[in-house]
């Protein structure tokens, strides 16, 4: 398996997945929470929102760090922890009445974004991947 490769298709993904959380969050956002009712309702589409920020920078962390490690030849499994971040609320089996459908949607895409990377960071540390010119080949 040509793991450059692999690394660099989740690569791209993630920063399409970035630049789409990006765009809902500075044009569509505002939107959806000033058209909310009650306060609690808005407070909380600000929380689920400030959520995809922090899994997507803990995504975009560890693939830099993978990244990093592979070009350097470094112990890979030592460099790069993940750990899970606060729950989406989708996550917990709740789907709020009020959250616009684009929110659950990327919620959604996050949440399975980070399951993707989370796989791929089990097998690497289970693997016990020290020698990085295996990797590469």
């Amino acid at each position: 398996m040509d793991w450059k490769k692999f690394l660099d298709k989740i690569f791209a993904d993630v920063f399409k997945l970035m630049e789409e959380t990006h765009d809902y969050i500075k044009w569509q956002e505002p939107i959806d929470v000033e058209a909310l009712k009650c306060e609690a309702d808005r407070d909380c589409l600000q929380c689920e929102t400030a959520k995809m920020s922090v899994y997507l920078i803990q995504i975009m962390a560890w693939l830099l760090t993978r990244q990093s490690a592979m070009a350097n030849g470094s112990r890979l499994v030592e460099q790069c922890e993940f750990d899970k971040p606060v729950l989406f609320l989708v996550e917990a089996g709740v789907v709020p009445r009020f959250m616009p459908k684009k929110a659950l949607m990327l919620s959604r895409k996050i949440l399975g974004m980070y399951n993707r990377v989370n796989w791929l960071h089990k097998i690497a540390t289970a693997a016990m991947v020290y020698d990085v010119s295996k990797l590469q080949q």
